[in-house]
This record gives structure tokens, C-alpha cells and sequence, in this order.
């Protein structure tokens, strides 16, 4: 058997060199908590912008997405996924790393993630992306990169170095080429 994660093509998510034009956004749909812990953060005064089926700013087409990402200087990436919602009715939570993971540094931006396990395989936290564990800890973060744009375009950069020598989705098929071809 052979098992693959997710990775990017990089040859459509690309770095622009733009403005950023955003504080915090995040694009995808609002279902499990999503909505809720962005109203919350708008309500304790966050300006943030959110994109996907159901949320106020509509759906975006992916080259709207890839510049959403390199125009904000802090974007959001939650790790519940739509198994979540069938978990949920168990009373389980399950998170996972996601295309997203590696779509953001794709694109040379800054990612604010929750904190999935196994995430630290692939990048190092609070070097090469920000995790965070709880509300709290996400309304801190923001605060503090919001504030400190040197470290921030730091830490996004190490993450699109690692994502180009590792992550792209050329790398992740010559990998599974190589050991089939073994």
C-alpha cells in the first residue's frame, strides 16, 4: 500500500507580490463551529473576511482564492473537515490536516491553523506556520502577528520555502512513481 498526503500544485498556487488588503480571512464553508468562531471573533473586534458556500462574502473561484490568500496577512485554516459533522452526531471530534495546509504556503502567505496531530511531519509549528489549541489562544495569535508583520512575513516565507522543497504535488508523485517503480 502506498499513502500520500496532501500536498499543492504549484504551478497554480502561486506567490504574488500584492498588498495585503486583509487582516484575517478564511475561505470554506461554516458548518461544525466555523460560524461561530468568526462571529466571536468579529464581536471582540477582529476584521475578518470569510468566503465558501453559506458565508456572507459568497464562493470564490480559485484564482479569487489564491488571491484572497496573498492579499491577507493572516489566513485562517480550520482542521474540521465535513467528517466532523457525521462525528459530531457521535460525540467525537476528528480533525485533519487538509489541502488548505499546504495550499496557504503554497502561496508564500501567512496560515493560522488549529492544531491538528501529525502536523509537525509536514511543517514546524511557530516557525513555518501558526497553530492554535483553543479560542483563546486563536484571538492572541491574531492579535499579536496582526502587530508584528516582520515576524509574520518570516514565518510565511519559511513555510513556502518548505512547502517548494517538500509539499508541491510533483514531489508527491514522483515519490509514489519512485516506489512503484522500484
Amino acid at each position: 500500500m502506498i499513502l500520500t498526503q496532501w500536498g499543492a500544485n504549484h504551478y497554480i498556487f502561486k506567490k504574488n507580490n500584492v498588498l495585503k488588503k486583509y487582516d484575517v480571512t478564511f475561505i470554506g464553508q461554516p458548518y461544525g463551529d466555523r460560524a461561530k468562531i468568526i462571529d466571536k471573533l468579529q464581536k471582540h473586534g477582529i476584521n475578518i473576511q470569510n468566503w465558501g458556500t453559506g458565508a456572507k462574502n459568497g464562493r470564490l473561484t480559485y484564482d479569487e482564492v489564491i488571491n484572497v490568500f496573498n492579499e491577507s496577512k493572516i489566513n485562517l485554516n480550520f482542521s474540521s473537515s465535513f467528517r466532523h459533522l457525521l462525528m459530531f452526531w457521535q460525540n467525537k471530534r476528528r480533525d485533519q490536516i487538509k489541502a488548505r495546509n499546504f495550499e496557504i504556503p503554497a502561496t508564500g502567505s501567512f496560515q493560522l491553523a488549529s492544531y491538528v496531530a501529525g502536523i509537525e511531519e509536514y511543517f514546524i509549528p511557530e516557525k513555518e506556520i501558526v497553530c492554535y489549541k483553543n479560542f483563546n489562544e486563536l484571538e492572541d495569535k491574531i492579535r499579536y502577528y496582526i502587530m508584528n508583520e516582520s515576524e509574520r512575513e518570516n514565518i510565511a516565507k519559511a513555510g513556502y520555502d518548505r512547502f517548494l522543497r517538500e509539499h508541491t504535488y510533483e514531489i508527491r508523485f514522483k515519490k509514489i512513481f519512485d516506489r512503484i517503480f522500484a
